[in-house]
């Protein structure tokens, strides 16, 4: 009997196997990526960042007629590039009051505040209800933006026959000005292709610097006398124009969170004090109003500076207790 054939051995199936593998891999990094961009696009409002256009005197403001939908809230600005509603350019009615209030992402916002939740809009809203006549509220503010911002803004499209004018400021306003590079701002001049690329460029380097530096904050750097000087210079010029277009000029402190525990302002936060007092300009602090809510338990801040819901609204009772010291008279009388 003859010699059985001898059994031919079937060929490996590494290659095969590693194939499959390799298949099963990319289509989960597909899946977790999509994930990822419907994560920071419903659940973060990523993608659909506020944008902002370069101006040659401004620096740059935000894009007029727009509105987003930003970590759930509501984000809009006028044609006049303000977070406000739109109104007409002049007075149509005489009774009607107009307040623009100056400033930036203090009373702006940003888009972890609702529209309704600004302090210019409860502002309208209590005014409209206490004084009882028309009310305009102006927010003229974007991020980053410094008095230089402000003054420019007001000599380029005016002030709107304000009434009152109140100038928002915080500490690092004393030497802000213009570099006229967007590159710095935290606001994009285009949209996105992906809300997850957004959220790589804008907030993950910001969140892995924050826990590298053992969650401590960012510290801007020291202004220059001449900055601040240039600074102090466009804030005085500011309250000027507004004086010489029959406002009545108010501003707001607002201190940071860190000048509150420390119980202790920035030297420059002392500098702008004095320059308003030397122009006579009453200063709404906000000093107790802030440390009051905090010992309170009603946080008023989201982050180390920038005020929450609760903080807009301490903002809007200091300015209608202001400008209720200068209440128009009724209608009809005199």
């Amino acid at each position: 009997m003859a010699d059985a054939a001898p059994q031919t051995e079937s060929p490996p199936r590494k290659p095969r196997r590693k194939r499959r593998w390799l298949l099963r891999a990319l289509v989960c990094v597909v899946l977790l990526l999509i994930a990822f961009e419907l994560f920071c696009r419903l659940y973060l409002g990523l993608g659909d960042p506020p944008l902002i256009m370069p101006d040659p005197q401004i620096e740059y403001l935000h894009r007029p007629s727009t509105s987003y939908r930003r970590f759930g809230h509501a984000v809009a600005f006028n044609a006049y590039s303000m977070r406000s509603p739109d109104f007409a350019a002049r007075k149509s009615d005489h009774n009607e009051s107009r307040v623009m209030v100056l400033g930036d992402s203090i009373i702006n916002g940003g888009g972890h505040t609702d529209q309704t939740e600004l302090a210019t809009e409860l502002l309208r809203t209590r005014l409209q209800a206490e004084w009882n006549r028309p009310i305009v509220v102006g927010n003229i503010s974007a991020g980053s933006w410094g008095p230089a911002n402000l003054l420019a803004y007001a000599n380029k499209y005016g002030l709107f026959d304000a009434d009152f004018v109140v100038i928002v400021l915080g500490s690092q306003d004393a030497g802000d000005i213009p570099s006229f590079d967007l590159s710095g701002t935290d606001s994009p001049t285009r949209k996105p292709l992906l809300a997850s690329i957004e959220f790589a460029q804008r907030y993950a380097p910001a969140l892995l610097r924050f826990f590298a530096s053992g969650r401590k904050v960012d510290v801007a750097p020291t202004p220059t006398g001449e900055q601040i000087e240039e600074s102090l210079d466009a804030l005085r010029q500011l309250i000027d124009l507004s004086r010489s277009r029959g406002a009545m000029v108010a501003a707001v402190l607002h201190w940071e969170r860190t000048e509150l525990t420390d119980n202790m302002p920035h030297a420059s936060m002392n500098d702008i004090r004095r320059t308003l007092e030397k122009r006579d300009v009453p200063i709404i602090d906000m000093h107790d109003r802030l440390r009051d809510s905090i010992l309170a338990g009603r946080e008023p801040f989201r982050d180390y500076t920038h005020p929450n819901a609760v903080g807009q609204q301490l903002m809007c009772d200091a300015i209608a207790e202001w400008m209720n010291q200068h209440r128009p008279p009724p209608h009809g009388s005199g």
